[in-house]
């Protein structure tokens, strides 16, 4: 199981710094939504605090890279870069590596992989 704390607020570390707190933080609220793991054991645990998360809220979206580039040898991907599916940091990480990888795929001739999301629209909407 891996757990995060992206806006995490720092008072959860505490006055000293110490992860104890942000652990048992997320610790109680994986068993809250996660009962069955309660009685689980831990086999390894690694805990980083680190201020490097990319810009979680969407206002400056417009600014952002899109996967595909003026250079056509160049495309980007990564949870930085713009993408119209509904996905963020990590998963859009891993769905821009696709748009990429699919992109230059497609400029060598060859078939890409196909990508499943959610819809994009409610079965209700007008």
């Amino acid at each position: 199981m891996e757990l995060h704390a992206y806006a995490c607020d720092p008072d959860v570390l505490g006055n000293e710094g110490s992860t104890d707190r942000l652990v048992q933080h997320l610790t109680s609220e994986m068993h809250r939504v996660f009962p069955e793991t309660a009685h689980m054991g831990t086999l390894h645990r690694e805990v980083l605090v680190q201020d490097d998360c990319t810009l979680i809220t969407p206002s400056p979206w417009n600014d952002r890279p899109g996967v595909e580039t003026p250079a056509s040898w160049l495309v980007l991907a990564g949870d930085w870069v713009r993408s119209d599916y509904p996905v963020a940091l990590m998963e859009r990480a891993a769905t821009t590596g696709i748009l990429a990888a699919n992109a230059l795929l497609q400029r060598w001739g060859v078939q890409g992989e196909g990508l499943w999301t959610v819809p994009t629209r409610g079965l209700l909407a007008r």
